[in-house]
């Protein structure tokens, strides 16, 4: 059972941080749309933002990547699990300074810094699960 919660955990942090694969190719009047949508002002298109959002986009899909890598073989990655839980509640803390010191509206702020947290903290509490798993593999 807790191998399955910890699965679907680490499929909801892929998704969550693979869908910044669409920032890669998506039209930048498309991107700007997106970004209004979830609070942000009007963006001025700039060429070296634009490369620095591909950029981060690209980055956040591997992190993605890596977190679906995870879901499809927990017990394979075992001695990951501790590393991508530490993650999560390390951007957690960055977020939540972030939104709190710039004073962020509440969406996507608390959801963001929500599934951070609350995601780091379930894959650091079932770990063990996934070591568990791996021994009666072995």
């Amino acid at each position: 059972m807790a191998l399955r919660i910890m699965r679907m955990i680490l499929g909801l942090v892929a998704i969550s941080w693979g869908i910044a694969a669409l920032g890669i190719a998506l039209p930048w009047d498309t991107l700007d749309t997106l970004f209004h949508n979830f609070g942000a002002r009007t963006l001025t298109h700039d060429p070296m933002l634009e490369y620095w959002i591909r950029m981060a986009s690209g980055a956040y899909a591997a992190i993605g990547a890596f977190f679906a890598m995870l879901a499809i073989r927990p017990e394979r990655y075992a001695a990951l699990i501790p590393f991508a839980g530490t993650f999560l509640l390390l951007e957690g803390l960055v977020l939540l300074y972030h939104g709190v010191l710039l004073r962020l509206a509440p969406w996507p702020f608390y959801a963001d810094t929500t599934a951070c947290l609350g995601g780091g903290l379930a894959l650091l509490a079932l770990h063990h699960a996934t070591r568990t798993a791996a021994r009666t593999d072995s």
